[in-house]
């Protein structure tokens, strides 16, 4: 471009000089105030729209209506009485026999006597943290 047309050129004309123009960004950054105005006058005309809708919904609706006849129908219903249900006491429980056991072993010497139960005294009866007398299992 000579020095004349450089000052009658557009800014995209001397950006593009010497580029490849139809592959579409020229065209696009060319038309961009045409479809800005487009774009701007669908939203607008929607959001008008939407004003012009709800406006006529206002004036149109007869919930808003002070007058409106709103009547509520009470009626008296007799209410069965219900029985009391029954109350089972539970009964007492019987005392199991149980015998101490404890995970925790202190040996403090060797001829010490450990407070561990036999195996026969635990077979027939729970552990318990304390020994008890009962039933036996």
């Amino acid at each position: 471009m000579t020095n004349k047309e450089i000052l009658k050129a557009d800014v995209l004309d001397i950006l593009f000089e010497h580029r490849n123009k139809t592959y579409g960004a020229y065209a696009l950054r060319r038309e961009y105030n045409h479809r800005l105005g487009t774009a701007l006058g669908i939203a607008l005309s929607a959001v008008l729209l939407f004003i012009i809708l709800s406006a006529f919904k206002k004036n149109g609706d007869s919930e808003n209506n002070p007058f409106k006849n709103d009547s509520v129908i009470i009626s008296m219903v007799d209410m069965e009485k219900k029985k009391p249900e029954k109350i089972f006491k539970e009964k007492p429980r019987e005392d199991v026999k149980q015998v101490k056991s404890s995970d925790h072993i202190q040996i403090v010497s060797n001829n010490g006597k450990t407070d561990m139960p036999d195996q026969k005294d635990i077979m027939d009866a729970v552990v318990g943290i304390e020994n008890k007398e009962g039933k036996s299992l």
